[in-house]
């Protein structure tokens, strides 16, 4: 359900329009507003929200507005409607309205009805069923004229694709394979190699298989050697050793003296000839260079050399050779389609990896050698190298699987050599050619078409006449339905015609419904804008009460067949509409009846009266709630609407001046002089009232006195006597602030206790008598 207009800003007569108080709309809402305060805009802004065009709030966009046009409106769970940027946020299919705009597009405009009123009311009849039934037979119409050009045409592109003299039907039995496509790349794959290998078959024969690679093995002591010490030496030798080097020598190394000491000869001084018996640094040299330390450096030595010739220059080249040779022979083999499938992993570092490594780890030995009694650290630069030759290793093992299997190919290949004939392959490929071509999309829609032409035209006829009969049935029970139920209306309305022969037509190509109008039982046509005015029709048969109650008859005739009734959101604006005032009964008691089968009912009208009386004939208001749209500055609000006060007559109008003033002051709004005034008329109205018979139009209070005491005992009048002395105390009270009694009525003093004392006083006598 709608649940209330949050806000309407800048759209037709809502220039800033929020909802005024905590009431929302229920299952029944009654709008009143004056003509020209807003109700066809918001019947507009509901039609929006119902189709989702906002075009229709565009084009009421509030004249001289500097703003945007915007809507929220608050729905069920609360929901928040929005219009904003010249759309909505979500819509609301499920409303119905029923407006001036509603008859102006669906029933008549001005005097006359057009075409397009009745393609339009065709739709509304026979439902979104009926028009989808019309619609399949004009399209399956136009596809039945289409299928016989249209075989033709793929006739001659087919007959223009293929060879002269191609039997035809014999082409056209060709089976589908669904791996064409690859059969036919594998087959010329296949003869490619085939005559490539027939023009390098000597080649072929001498070309050999890719080289497995190797490679060459790092000390595993290599590590555990630069660790290595000699805890052995004395400590005093060391310390003479270096004091000696420091002192004698410029940056001798332990290596130097080692090789000195040995070219020594008996026990005398190489350099000057002396004895060096006894001596104590010759004997320090001894303890140091002793035969372990001799061991050592024989060890890193080696070392060195081995690192230097395995990883040498030499290796690196072999080793790039191999790769080299492999590469070149590899795409020898793929030209021919071997090892296609084979992915080989490249080795382009494997040189610049040994290289490094020996780069790394002869350093490391020769720092070592200067100072073989100490621990050499390993380097950064070592590390790093040692990792990327442990991944090549890896890298090399998975190329040499993969050269396997790319071996194995090239093997095979060989083998079969020799066995491959060079025609047989071309008149395969052929055939396979033929049945790709035999199945390509122009082959086959022409195929298809020209098989098929004929049989689907045949179809398309039988389907179209299917159709036809399944929208004349349709439309036949709808029309006539539709019909009956109109009539029925109209008799509620007490209308002085009937609608009669309701029929389809296809006037123009599309769909639509005719009727007659019978008036006097004779059949009148509707005519149109170029009917003669000398020639009855419906600009001249009808009154505009007449139209208006048509128009009412058929919403609510094609309302009461949807399928999704229950579900529905019903707006009327102003259904009583230039209705005589005895059709009033009828258009209340539909409006209650169809808001007990609906989801909700929204009535719009200027006429106040007419809202009491749907007010009252849904069960006195249980259920509903009543609105206004009031003049605010230059725009309109929204704010609720006390129905029965408002509509009430005049005598319960003042009596409840008098009521709220005793026992309601704090809604009270009358001054004390206006209740003073009103206590007379109150009085006055109750006997008219009680006693209609017995008083006239010209006669007052003072005349009714006059009656009563002079009432003879079997006059109704007597039975007002028991009352007539109070009567007569409010007469004298109440005549002090009438003008025809008191040229000072206006002026004259009200006191409040008495006041009160004499509105106790009537409420006494109009309440007890």
């Amino acid at each position: 359900m709608i649940r209330k207009i949050i806000s309407i800003k800048n759209v037709g007569r809502f220039e800033n329009c929020a909802w005024r108080g905590g009431a929302q709309f229920e299952s029944m809402g009654l709008i009143y507003a004056e003509n020209g305060r807003g109700k066809s805009t918001f019947c507009d802004v509901l039609r929006s929200l119902q189709t989702g065009s906002g075009d229709i709030i565009l084009g009421r966009k509030r004249l001289g507005a500097t703003g945007d046009s915007e809507v929220v409106i608050l729905a069920d769970g609360n929901a928040k409607l929005t219009f904003k940027a010249g759309s909505w946020n979500s819509t609301k299919t499920e409303i119905a309205i029923f407006d001036s705009r509603f008859v102006h597009e669906n029933v008549y405009a001005g005097d006359s009805i057009d075409h397009d009123h009745k393609k339009n009311l065709y739709r509304i009849i026979v439902g979104e069923a009926g028009v989808k039934l019309a619609e399949k037979v004009d399209a399956l119409d136009i596809k039945a004229r289409d299928s016989s050009k249209d075989a033709k045409n793929k006739l001659d592109l087919l007959t223009a694709k293929l060879p002269v003299g191609t039997n035809l039907k014999a082409f056209e039995k060709i089976a589908a394979d669904q791996t064409i496509k690859q059969k036919i790349a594998t087959k010329e794959e296949e003869l490619k190699n085939a005559e490539l290998a027939a023009k390098k078959s000597s080649e072929i024969k001498t070309k050999g298989q890719l080289v497995e690679l190797t490679l060459p093995t790092f000390p595993n002591n290599f590590e555990s050697l630069l660790a290595e010490k000699l805890p052995a030496l004395a400590e005093q030798a060391e310390k003479s050793l270096r004091e000696h080097l420091a002192n004698h020598t410029h940056n001798a190394t332990e290596t130097w003296l080692s090789e000195g000491l040995a070219y020594q000869k008996d026990e005398s001084c190489p350099f000057c000839g002396q004895s060096t018996t006894g001596l104590p640094l010759i004997s320090a040299y001894q303890a140091y260079f002793d035969a372990a330390y001799q061991t050592l450096k024989d060890k890193l030595s080696d070392t060195q050399k081995s690192v230097e010739a395995n990883f040498g220059e030499k290796i690196a080249l072999a080793a790039q050779k191999t790769l080299g040779d492999n590469s070149t022979l590899g795409e020898f083999w793929r030209q021919l389609g071997i090892g296609a499938q084979v992915a080989i992993p490249d080795l382009s570092s494997y040189a610049s990896i040994l290289t490094e490594l020996r780069n790394r780890s002869v350093e490391l030995l020769r720092l070592k050698i200067a100072a073989p009694l100490e621990a050499t650290p390993l380097s950064q630069e070592y590390k790093s190298a040692l990792a990327s030759f442990e991944k090549l290793e890896t890298d090399r093992k998975s190329y040499n699987s993969a050269l396997k299997e790319f071996n194995k190919e090239i093997a095979d290949y060989k083998a079969k050599q020799g066995a491959v004939e060079l025609s047989k392959l071309k008149s395969e490929l052929a055939e396979l050619k033929l049945i790709e071509l035999r199945h390509t999309t122009p082959i086959i829609d022409a195929i298809n078409a020209w098989k098929a032409a004929e049989k689907e035209k045949t179809r398309l006829n039988d389907e179209k006449s299917t159709a036809k009969t399944d929208l004349d049935t349709h439309g036949a029970t709808v029309l006539s339905v539709h019909e009956k139920r109109i009539n029925d209306l109209l008799k509620m309305f007490a209308a002085g015609f009937r609608i009669s022969g309701t029929e389809r037509s296809y006037a123009g190509g599309k769909p639509s419904s005719n009727y007659k109008l019978q008036i006097n039982n004779v059949d009148v046509e509707l005519g149109d804008e170029n009917t003669p005015k000398s020639s009855p029709s419906f600009g001249n048969t009808l009154s505009a009460g007449d139209r208006s109650t048509l128009a009412l008859a058929l919403f609510i005739a094609q309302l009461e067949r949807d399928p999704n009734l229950k579900d529905k959101i019903v707006v009327f604006d102003d259904p009583f509409t230039s209705q005589d005032r005895s059709r009033r009964t009828a258009t209340q008691t539909l409006i209650c009846t169809l808001a007990k089968q609906v989801r909700q009912v929204l009535v719009l009208s200027h006429d106040p009266h007419f809202l009491r009386t749907v007010w009252d004939s849904y069960k006195g208001g249980a259920g509903a709630k009543c609105f206004q749209f009031t003049r605010m500055a230059n725009g309109t609000s929204v704010s609720e609407w006390e129905i029965e006060k408002e509509t009430a007559g005049e005598y319960v109008k003042k009596h409840r001046v008098l009521w709220d003033f005793r026992y309601n002051s704090s809604v009270s709004t009358a001054s004390a002089r206006e209740v003073a005034q009103t206590i007379r008329p109150v009085l006055e109205e109750y006997l008219k009232l009680k006693l209609p018979h017995c008083f006239g139009d010209n006669e007052w209070l003072g005349d009714f006195i006059g009656k009563i005491r002079n009432a003879a005992n079997t006059d109704p009048l007597d039975a007002a006597k028991v009352v007539l002395p109070k009567i007569e105390q409010i007469n004298e009270y109440s005549k002090r602030y009438h003008h025809r009694s008191n040229p000072s009525a206006d002026t004259e003093l009200v006191d409040d206790t008495e006041l009160l004392t004499f509105v106790d006083l009537t409420l006494e006598v109009v309440g007890g008598f």
